[in-house]
């Protein structure tokens, strides 16, 4: 081989790892949310860390389009709609008990009906309003 051949080789190697490092940005078929329970670690850009030591947990089943969880202290339920880039809540509905905690259950509810993106990385689930990310999941 040339030198030539050689650097336009290595050219081409960089570019494709490049290029596939930046495929991760949004979801993507491959990017599996289903089957994982996914415990919130961030609601609007704060850490959430309930005073009950509970934990507000989100899980997708495939096969039916439905969420399920428990909120603050309610259990929830609801359907989703999920394309490669787009992720739609529906019909969200919960248990009506009442909880005395340190986060508003209602402000968890409409920040995940205002979603309408995710991304998946590094064992991390971000929820999407537009461009900011509003909900931020761990896989359990």
């Amino acid at each position: 081989m040339t030198r030539n051949s050689v650097i336009i080789s290595a050219a081409v190697i960089i570019f494709v790892i490049l290029i596939s490092g930046c495929s991760g940005t949004k979801g993507t078929s491959s990017a599996k949310i289903e089957g994982i329970e996914w415990k919130l670690e961030s609601l609007k850009g704060s850490p959430v860390a309930l005073k009950s030591g509970s934990s507000i947990t989100l899980s997708f089943d495939g096969s039916t389009a439905k969420i399920s969880g428990t909120a603050v202290c309610n259990k929830y339920f609801g359907g989703y709609t999920k394309t490669d880039e787009t992720l739609i809540f529906s019909g969200i509905g919960s248990t009506k008990m009442m909880c005395d905690d340190n986060i508003n259950e209602s402000d968890y509810f409409s920040t995940l009906g205002s979603v309408d993106a995710y991304k998946v990385s590094a064992g991390k689930l971000s929820l999407l309003s537009g461009s900011k990310v509003v909900l931020v999941f761990t896989g359990k």
